[in-house]
């Protein structure tokens, strides 16, 4: 009846195997993150499957880190994505995009789960600087004839317009809807209602079963930023003519809508900001494009600044 002195050698079972692998994983994630992260900037501008396989691997070990872990390099990382978004490859795009979606989640506390009582962490700032970045690529791509690159690219954009567009603290009582300078350009309640029907907005049309209409998504998402965050909507027509260079007549055709309708609702205080000659010169010369569908957009987004 003596105790067995030996230790138990029982088989590991294999939920037991997989808690081992993930306290393994967590445990050296932040060497496994950095190490594909180095990866990732040996290979950009390439299409190859190291690229995509190191992205992919990211998106898998994130999760594993916390954020206190990972803090440090989230921004390295959001600069080592911007031009992998503008990849051939639609397979590299999606993992990119998708990358950046699961990264925003450390923006906010992960110990509390009700999204109305969510608190900003360190990253926040960060990461909202970062999806600011993120946000034309993103809604751009909402046009890409690519069912699951485009389905990716809703999913993120409901994270990045969280980020951006609500408060970073539900219970700060002098908190306004859009943390930014915009606000001395509106009153706080026009401004709070703006964001409400903002990302009321973007709910509905980012919704995976809902097929996107190009022409009246743009329209009106470009109304409603320039009611709540005009800086932006200014910065975002500007970050657009970069996409008038793109490979794909898609984004070009996208980046023209989105675009000529910001232009088209920009207020004359905006206007004083903005060169329309210079934009209106560049949509002149997508007239040129050997892509009929860019032809006709740009035909239509010059007809939008009529006014001017």
């Amino acid at each position: 009846h003596s105790s067995d002195p030996r230790p138990d050698t029982s088989p590991l079972n294999g939920t037991d195997v997989e808690d081992v692998r993930l306290i393994l994983i967590r445990y050296q994630s932040p060497k496994i993150i950095q190490r594909l992260m180095e990866i990732v900037n040996e290979h950009e501008g390439t299409d190859d499957s190291m690229l995509l396989a190191s992205l992919e691997c990211l998106n898998r070990i994130l999760p594993c880190a916390t954020e206190r872990q990972l803090c440090a390099v989230l921004s390295d990382l959001s600069l080592r994505l911007l031009p992998i978004y503008s990849s051939v490859s639609v397979a590299i795009r999606t993992a990119a995009f998708r990358l950046f979606g699961t990264m925003t989640n450390f923006a906010w506390d992960s110990s509390v789960s009700k999204p109305s009582m969510r608190r900003p962490t360190e990253s926040y700032e960060t990461l909202r600087a970062e999806a600011n970045s993120v946000f034309v690529p993103l809604t751009l791509h909402l046009a890409d004839p690519a069912e699951s690159l485009m389905q990716v690219c809703k999913v993120t954009l409901k994270s990045v317009a969280s980020l951006l567009f609500l408060p970073s603290n539900p219970f700060d009582s002098n908190s306004n809807a859009v943390v930014t300078p915009d606000d001395m350009h509106t009153s706080s309640n026009k401004s709070e209602s703006g964001t409400s029907r903002l990302m009321e907005f973007l709910q509905n049309c980012l919704s995976t079963s809902t097929r996107l209409h190009h022409g009246e998504f743009y329209n009106e998402l470009a109304r409603l930023l320039i009611v709540c965050c005009p800086e932006r909507a200014l910065d975002y027509c500007m970050r657009c003519t970069v996409y008038f260079q793109s490979d794909s007549p898609e984004i070009q055709c996208s980046a023209l809508l989105f675009s000529s309708f910001l232009i088209a609702h920009f207020t004359s205080d905006m206007l004083e900001q903005f060169s329309v000659v210079r934009i209106g010169q560049e949509f002149l010369q997508l007239l040129k494009s050997t892509h009929p569908e860019v032809r006709a957009t740009a035909a239509h987004a010059i007809s939008r600044l009529n006014r001017f």
